[in-house]
Protein backbone atom coordinates (compact mmCIF):
# COMPACT_ATOMS: atom_id res chain seq x y z
CA UNK A 1 0.00 0.00 0.00
CA UNK A 2 1.11 3.43 -1.09
CA UNK A 3 1.54 6.45 1.50
CA UNK A 4 0.96 10.04 0.49
CA UNK A 5 2.73 13.22 1.51
CA UNK A 6 3.16 16.65 0.24
CA UNK A 7 4.99 18.59 1.92
CA UNK A 8 6.48 22.80 0.97
CA UNK A 9 10.24 22.29 1.31
CA UNK A 10 13.12 24.56 0.32
CA UNK A 11 16.67 24.34 -0.92
CA UNK A 12 19.40 26.37 -1.52
CA UNK A 13 22.80 27.09 -3.05
CA UNK A 14 25.37 29.76 -2.08
CA UNK A 15 28.13 31.50 -4.28
CA UNK A 16 26.95 29.66 -7.63
CA UNK A 17 29.95 29.88 -10.30
CA UNK A 18 30.35 28.36 -13.64
CA UNK A 19 30.30 24.72 -11.84
CA UNK A 20 27.13 22.57 -12.95
CA UNK A 21 24.94 22.70 -9.87
CA UNK A 22 22.52 20.00 -9.46
CA UNK A 23 19.81 20.44 -7.20
CA UNK A 24 18.82 18.38 -4.47
CA UNK A 25 15.60 17.25 -2.73
CA UNK A 26 15.82 16.38 -0.22
CA UNK A 27 16.23 20.01 1.79
CA UNK A 28 20.10 20.04 1.94
CA UNK A 29 22.62 22.16 -0.26
CA UNK A 30 23.01 21.23 -3.45
CA UNK A 31 26.36 19.87 -4.95
CA UNK A 32 27.79 18.81 -8.36
CA UNK A 33 27.34 15.71 -7.71
CA UNK A 34 25.90 14.07 -10.86
CA UNK A 35 23.58 11.77 -9.42
CA UNK A 36 21.42 14.04 -7.72
CA UNK A 37 17.97 13.38 -9.47
CA UNK A 38 14.43 13.38 -8.18
CA UNK A 39 13.71 9.71 -5.96
CA UNK A 40 11.82 6.97 -7.13
CA UNK A 41 8.28 7.16 -6.30
CA UNK A 42 8.19 10.98 -6.04
CA UNK A 43 6.49 14.17 -8.00
CA UNK A 44 8.25 17.36 -7.67
CA UNK A 45 6.30 20.82 -8.42
CA UNK A 46 8.73 23.48 -8.44
CA UNK A 47 7.13 26.86 -7.66
CA UNK A 48 10.01 29.06 -7.24
CA UNK A 49 13.48 30.17 -7.90
CA UNK A 50 15.12 33.09 -6.87
CA UNK A 51 19.10 34.16 -8.05
CA UNK A 52 20.88 37.05 -5.99
CA UNK A 53 23.72 38.22 -7.68
CA UNK A 54 26.16 39.20 -4.53
CA UNK A 55 29.90 39.78 -6.37
CA UNK A 56 29.19 42.90 -8.11
CA UNK A 57 29.14 42.23 -11.76
CA UNK A 58 26.69 40.92 -14.42
CA UNK A 59 25.94 37.22 -14.85
CA UNK A 60 24.44 35.14 -17.24
CA UNK A 61 22.43 32.60 -15.82
CA UNK A 62 21.57 29.09 -17.18
CA UNK A 63 18.93 26.64 -15.82
CA UNK A 64 17.91 23.24 -17.71
CA UNK A 65 16.40 19.73 -16.66
CA UNK A 66 17.72 16.21 -17.71
CA UNK A 67 14.01 14.95 -18.35
CA UNK A 68 15.06 11.09 -17.32
CA UNK A 69 18.44 11.21 -17.34
CA UNK A 70 18.62 11.31 -21.03
CA UNK A 71 17.45 15.00 -22.63
CA UNK A 72 18.69 17.90 -21.84
CA UNK A 73 16.34 21.21 -22.32
CA UNK A 74 17.12 25.25 -21.07
CA UNK A 75 14.20 26.51 -18.68
CA UNK A 76 16.43 29.39 -18.57
CA UNK A 77 19.44 30.34 -21.33
CA UNK A 78 21.46 33.07 -20.54
CA UNK A 79 19.34 35.14 -18.58
CA UNK A 80 21.14 38.55 -17.39
CA UNK A 81 21.63 39.29 -14.16
CA UNK A 82 22.28 42.98 -13.44
CA UNK A 83 25.39 43.47 -11.00
CA UNK A 84 23.72 43.70 -6.98
CA UNK A 85 20.34 42.45 -8.82
CA UNK A 86 17.66 39.46 -8.45
CA UNK A 87 16.14 37.02 -10.75
CA UNK A 88 12.86 35.08 -10.17
CA UNK A 89 11.45 32.48 -11.69
CA UNK A 90 8.31 31.74 -10.71
CA UNK A 91 6.98 29.63 -13.52
CA UNK A 92 5.31 25.51 -12.98
CA UNK A 93 7.53 22.82 -13.10
CA UNK A 94 6.56 19.06 -12.85
CA UNK A 95 9.59 16.80 -12.25
CA UNK A 96 9.68 13.00 -12.06
CA UNK A 97 11.47 10.02 -11.32
CA UNK A 98 15.27 10.39 -12.01
CA UNK A 99 15.35 13.84 -13.43
CA UNK A 100 17.72 16.12 -12.56
CA UNK A 101 17.61 20.03 -12.49
CA UNK A 102 21.19 21.75 -13.18
CA UNK A 103 21.60 25.75 -12.45
CA UNK A 104 25.24 27.40 -13.47
CA UNK A 105 26.31 30.66 -14.83
CA UNK A 106 28.42 31.75 -17.64
CA UNK A 107 31.71 32.74 -16.11
CA UNK A 108 33.48 32.34 -12.34
CA UNK A 109 30.67 34.82 -10.26
CA UNK A 110 29.05 34.99 -6.94
CA UNK A 111 25.39 34.20 -7.23
CA UNK A 112 22.68 32.74 -4.56
CA UNK A 113 19.87 30.38 -5.31
CA UNK A 114 17.12 29.56 -3.31
CA UNK A 115 14.21 27.12 -4.54
CA UNK A 116 11.08 26.42 -3.61
CA UNK A 117 8.92 23.12 -4.43
CA UNK A 118 6.39 20.85 -3.53
CA UNK A 119 7.50 17.23 -3.13
CA UNK A 120 4.92 14.55 -3.00
CA UNK A 121 6.16 11.23 -1.97
CA UNK A 122 4.32 8.23 -2.86
CA UNK A 123 6.25 5.58 -1.58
Amino acid sequence: MYKRQEILQRGWFPALSNASIYLKFDGTISDTTTSNAVPAHTIISMLSMTFNERGGANELLDVRVLFGGSSTNFIVSAQSIPAWGTFIWNEPLVLHATDKMIINLGSAGNVDAQFHYIKQDWS
